[in-house]
């Protein structure tokens, strides 16, 4: 199934819903590329949340689905499932700007 999906004329990215786990994805990109999405929605904040899972085929169906499962339990108890990865992000920027600035 997903091997055949196509992207719709004219669509720059789509997403085909897993029948199985609301909120997994696959998000089709017009480039070709395709990665396994959870999407949810915070308390508070306007719109729809994503978070990346991994590119497909790589990392396949069940290892999406179990993914998914830890971010919708990240969810339920009020965790922003990105907030790890966001206070990593943070992290490698500081010890970058410390590596190449030692005296700041």
């Amino acid at each position: 199934m997903i091997r055949n999906a196509t992207l719709p004329p004219g669509s720059a990215q789509h997403y085909l819903h897993d029948d199985k786990l609301p909120g997994l994805a696959m998000r089709m990109r017009a480039t070709g590329g395709r990665t396994w999405v959870y999407l949810f929605t915070k308390p508070g904040v306007r719109g729809t949340q994503r978070k990346t899972l991994g590119a497909w085929p790589k990392y396949n169906e069940k290892a999406a689905r179990k993914a998914a499962t830890i971010a919708a339990g990240e969810v339920f108890k009020g965790v922003d499932p990105n907030d790890a990865k966001r206070e990593a992000a943070t992290g490698s920027r500081e010890a970058a700007h410390h590596a190449n600035h030692p005296h700041c």
